[in-house]
């Protein structure tokens, strides 16, 4: 299938057709690969989540006790 874009701007061009350079590919490829990325469902660094799971740990407030845990747990089972 061939694509063509009309009004392509000149620094986009100019950027995209560095970027397939640097990567070792061609203009075309490029193009494809950023669209598939742009599609693709993101992917979750590991120890960027876990930060963020220790700051959200230490800014909650109160405490969850067994009883507060037996609770949840039973909640909706009788």
């Amino acid at each position: 299938m061939n694509v063509t874009i009309k009004e392509f701007p000149p620094d986009l061009h100019a950027r995209l057709k560095a970027a397939a350079e640097e990567s070792g590919r061609s203009l075309t490829r490029q193009i494809v690969h950023l669209l598939e990325t742009a599609g693709a469902p993101k992917r979750t660094d590991d120890s960027l989540l876990l930060q963020r799971i220790k700051k959200n740990r230490r800014e909650m407030t109160g405490r969850i006790d067994q009883d507060f845990l037996n609770a949840a747990i039973d909640d909706g089972r009788s």
